[in-house]
């Protein structure tokens, strides 16, 4: 379905030079519900071509370990629709038959040449235009405007983003065990756990139209991560392994020069978010 919002000539101003943030959506007309099958159809195939989560507390540090990468082509059936550029969001959630682990948003998109500069100044947190609470593109969550010459060039294989995240944490213990003893009761006793990828919705720029769609089949991929010793994994094992380990020394080189609490008493607790 998608909502069309005819933009008066204020509107078009705002969305091309970054007022979007302030102008009341009393400037839109009122949003039509109707068939629009250039808006109707993604422009990216989405892919997850390997995943892993892990967690444990070790001296009294706890510290998970999330990479959900995004294998993301062009659908070049979509994109040779008569528009301008799109925006496409995501919703990731990884969870157990009984928790959610972790939950995020991600959006990419892209604009045709002769367009350029269409979205510099777009605001891409657009909760009421997806009928949510909030959308997440932080902790984690974030996002990414190609260069539609990269994406084309690299056809059906498109480019491998997405992010991996460290969580790292020095509370005291009952705070710990408050936090995160769920996850780390599923370390021990489950097996499987599970990562949907939902379409949210997407944003076309066409001429003066920004349109609004909210997809009817949103859940596009349902994969299970199995128990590998101490850690879940998706893919081929030995891409896994070399991932974690490239992850962790990451996390450690950006992480070596902090001055991390060192007294008992003095706690912290933060993430750190890169993509691949």
């Amino acid at each position: 379905m998608a909502i069309e919002k005819k933009l008066v000539a204020l509107s078009v101003l705002a969305i091309t030079i970054g007022i979007a943030t302030v102008v009341p959506l009393a400037f839109f007309m009122t949003a039509e519900a109707q068939t629009y099958p250039k808006y109707d159809e993604p422009w990216f195939n989405i892919n997850v071509p390997f995943a892993f989560f892990k967690a444990d507390l070790t001296d009294g540090i706890y510290q998970d370990l999330c990479g959900l990468p995004l294998q993301v082509a062009i659908n070049y059936n979509a994109f040779n629709s008569q528009t301008d550029a799109r925006v496409e969001y995501l919703e990731l959630t990884l969870y157990t038959d009984d928790l959610q682990l972790f939950k995020t948003n991600y959006f990419f998109g892209t604009v045709k040449p002769g367009n350029e500069n269409l979205m510099d100044s777009f605001v891409f947190s657009r909760e009421s235009w997806f009928n949510l609470s909030e959308l997440n593109l932080h902790g984690g969550g974030r996002g990414c405007i190609y260069d539609i010459t990269q994406m084309l060039d690299r056809g059906v294989d498109g480019l491998v983003d997405g992010f991996c995240r460290v969580h790292n944490a020095r509370e005291d213990v009952d705070l710990i065990n408050d936090k995160y003893g769920d996850i780390l009761a599923v370390m021990e006793n489950t097996q499987t756990i599970y990562l949907d990828v939902r379409r949210v919705g997407y944003v076309t720029f066409d001429g003066n139209n920004t349109v609004v769609t909210l997809p009817s089949a949103p859940v596009i991929q349902h994969i299970e991560l199995t128990k590998n010793g101490d850690v879940f994994t998706f893919g081929d094992s030995a891409l896994v392994s070399d991932k974690i380990s490239y992850a962790q020394d990451h996390y450690d080189r950006i992480t070596e020069n902090w001055q991390w609490p060192n007294q008992q008493g003095q706690y912290y607790s933060g993430s750190i978010a890169f993509g691949w």
